[in-house]
Formats: C-alpha cells, sequence, structure tokens
C-alpha cells in the first residue's frame, strides 16, 4: 500500500498544480449540467492522474466523475476512483474549499485514501490499518470533541439534483438532524 499511497498523493499534487494555475482564472465552465459544472480544469487535472495511476498500475481499474460514462459495478478487482476537482463550483467561484480527491478500493473496500486542497495546501492521507492524518503521519486525525449536536458547527451541501422531491426530502433530513 505505500506505493499506492505515493502515486496517490503524487498524482493529486500534481493536479492541485493545475488548479493553483486555474484558481480565479476565469476557468471555462463546460456545463455538464446546470447545476453540477465542470470545467477544462476538471478534465485535464482527471487525464493527468489517471495517466499517471496507470504509469504505475497498468492493471488496475479507474472510475473518474468526468470521465464516467453512466454505470458502474464495483468488483473486486482494484479500482481508483477519482474526483479531480471535489468542490468544482466553489472552484468556480473562487471558493478555497475546493481539492483533489483519490481513492484505491480492492475487494471492494477502501485501502488508501487522499484529500488535497492545493489552495490551503492541506494533504489528508487515509490507509487501512493505519488511520487518517494531515500533512504527515505525526499529525493524526482525531474525532471531535464536541459530544452534542447544537455545540457542533455543521457545513452541508444540497449536491446537484434540483428536482422538487428531492430537494423537500434533503431539506427533511436535515430537519430531523437540526
Amino acid at each position: 500500500l505505500d506505493i499506492a499511497l505515493q502515486i496517490a498523493v503524487r498524482s493529486s499534487k500534481a493536479a492541485g498544480e493545475l488548479i493553483k494555475d486555474t484558481f480565479r482564472r476565469g476557468t471555462k465552465n463546460l456545463k455538464k449540467t446546470e447545476t453540477d459544472p465542470v470545467t477544462e480544469t476538471d478534465l485535464a487535472c482527471e487525464k493527468l492522474i489517471q495517466e499517471m495511476i496507470s504509469k504505475e498500475f497498468p492493471d488496475h481499474d479507474f472510475l473518474g466523475e468526468e470521465s464516467f460514462g453512466g454505470t458502474y459495478n464495483l468488483t473486486d478487482r482494484p479500482t481508483w476512483i477519482c474526483d479531480p476537482v471535489d468542490g468544482t463550483a466553489n472552484f468556480l467561484h473562487g471558493l478555497p474549499w475546493c481539492c483533489v480527491s483519490v481513492a484505491l478500493v480492492v475487494d471492494m473496500s477502501p485501502v488508501v485514501g487522499v484529500v488535497f486542497n492545493p489552495v490551503t495546501d492541506e494533504l489528508f492521507c487515509a490507509v487501512v490499518g493505519r488511520g487518517a492524518w494531515l500533512n504527515d503521519p505525526e499529525t493524526p486525525c482525531s474525532p471531535s470533541p464536541v459530544a452534542r449536536l447544537p455545540d457542533a458547527c455543521l457545513c452541508t451541501e444540497f449536491g446537484s439534483a434540483r428536482e422538487p422531491e428531492v430537494l423537500a426530502l434533503k431539506l427533511s433530513v436535515l430537519g430531523r438532524v437540526l
């Protein structure tokens, strides 16, 4: 898993450079849908990540958000899953909450995960059996000490589906949580 982690980190950071190069510089929105944007940066990052992973692991499957063609049946085969610009809407609006997300799934279970925010230079990594950390394995991530929901800071995002019944369900769930 060490090599998989190294490739996930390297490819995330390489894609992060593309994000930094185009952040707040007017990248073109190619509009996958009205509420689910895709940019030239998304496409370039995914291509770069897939090329880097395929070079090291040519026999692994790859599932990218932007190249995904509809349905996909996850198998036991090693599969890399990637969202090249996770938070594209934030990226388009110049908000610093966007990242590169790359994971390796084996036997339908995640074994390596990397989330890199190139704007804030935060690199979150996780490896099965080793836990998760921020920027350095010596800085482990730990659960929040907040014990009560009313004391917590909650953030949400409603996704790209805007049909009235979908929004009603999401608001209902949020109401129950609050």
